[in-house]
């Protein structure tokens, strides 16, 4: 290529084919037949520039109108924004973190194929034109806190009026039931998650309790769940 580009720099990743889709516009396919690491994933999203997108399909989202979803990934300063849509339907754009777009990444790696230029199913990057982002469907002006469909939680642990911990897109969301009538669920950072994994369900009680003694320390990581 005569032109440097933004992910040539990182040495595992493998373009399968690069082509122009509209004047201007470029993609560029990658391989994803051998799998990565969330460091890996990590590494690519680090390289994103804001001019650009990477997409890959969720296999694991459940069936609206064709299986799964599209995600289209961009990067927001220090964070990051992503997008779900399928035949005849789209989302908000929601704002989440490096690390929780790089597992969702990785857990939908080896689903994600291109078969002899059926660009169906693929991760690949492209480019994002000025006039193209500043209006229409790839247009930001806010992101929404994350949310998630109770079906696309899979429950990992419980306790009955206490707590529930479930597992969606690599990542955990603990959700604390507050009263009787009310409940707040978010993420576990990095931290949190290690300890869960190393302790097991006497550190989620700890947290738990913790948590609805104060409940603000928390709000950077609240997500909401929808019945």
């Amino acid at each position: 290529m005569s032109e440097k580009y933004f992910f040539e720099t990182i040495e595992w990743l493998c373009i399968r084919e690069r082509y122009l889709d509209e004047p201007g516009i470029e993609k560029f396919y990658i391989d994803t037949s051998d799998k990565i690491t969330v460091l890996q994933s990590e590494e690519l999203f680090k390289m994103l520039t804001q001019d650009w997108i990477l997409h890959f399909y969720d296999h694991f989202h459940p069936q609206l109108t064709d299986p799964g979803a599209y995600v289209a990934v961009r990067k927001l300063s220090d964070r990051f924004a992503y997008q779900l849509g399928n035949h005849g339907w789209h989302s908000d754009w929601k704002s989440t973190s490096l690390s929780r777009i790089s597992r969702y990444l990785k857990k939908n790696w080896l689903f994600n194929e291109c078969d002899q230029k059926v660009y169906n199913n693929c991760v690949f990057l492209e480019n994002l034109p000025y006039i193209r982002a500043s209006s229409g469907f790839w247009a930001i002006s806010s992101t929404q806190r994350e949310y998630f469909f109770e079906h696309q939680l899979h429950l990992q642990a419980a306790q009955e009026n206490k707590h529930r911990l479930y597992e969606v897109n690599g990542s955990f969301v603990l959700s604390v039931f507050m009263s009787k009538t009310e409940s707040i669920s978010f993420y576990l950072d990095d931290e949190q998650e290690s300890r869960y994994l190393s302790l097991g369900g006497g550190y989620l009680s700890v947290l738990v309790d913790e948590i609805r003694l104060t409940p603000y320390t928390f709000s950077e990581s609240i997500v909401d769940i929808r019945l």
